[in-house]
């Protein structure tokens, strides 16, 4: 997946990078959503060296994008189905309560808790993998509201 963005600030080796919201990355936990919900900002590693003012295009693969989708959603979820099962499972063995639904429903929340503390203990492994991490592809020449602009003006002119 490859945006445009407007560098806003840098902070060492890291430039902060402004996005107009678009649909294909609407929802995903790397991105940093302003007030207005309009707007995005992502920091990265300033491999072009650019300065605040820069266009730049920014890519993450997609396959890792999938990837880190599933740890992200798809992980807790199934752990909170496993801890559901195994706290009702477990209070049907062991008698603890009468209600069974309750153990399911704190098995289940606990799972979930690990799961997110699985995560957080792995996210330098994943952060130095390079996959994982948006990057600086290159510069852009124009804004990216006058590349959409241009293409609805030349697909309008050729009508």
């Amino acid at each position: 997946m490859k945006e445009v963005g407007q560098v806003t600030a840098i902070d060492g080796g890291t430039a902060r990078i402004r996005f107009k919201r678009s649909s294909a990355c609407q929802k995903c936990g790397a991105w940093m959503m302003s007030q207005s919900q309009q707007e995005m900002f992502l920091n990265v590693e300033n491999t072009l060296q650019a300065a605040e003012g820069d266009w730049v295009k920014v890519d993450i693969e997609s396959p890792m994008l999938i990837k880190a989708s599933l740890i992200t959603y798809i992980f807790p979820l199934v752990m909170l189905i496993l801890g559901l099962v195994a706290g009702y499972f477990l209070n049907e063995a062991a008698h603890i309560t009468a209600n069974s639904e309750v153990v399911a429903a704190i098995g289940g929340l606990l799972f979930v808790a690990v799961s997110y503390g699985v995560i957080r203990l792995l996210e330098p492994r994943f952060r130095k993998t390079r996959g994982f991490t948006p990057r600086m592809i290159e510069r852009a020449e124009e804004p990216p509201e006058l590349q959409i602009e241009n293409g609805e003006d030349t697909q309008n002119t050729d009508n």
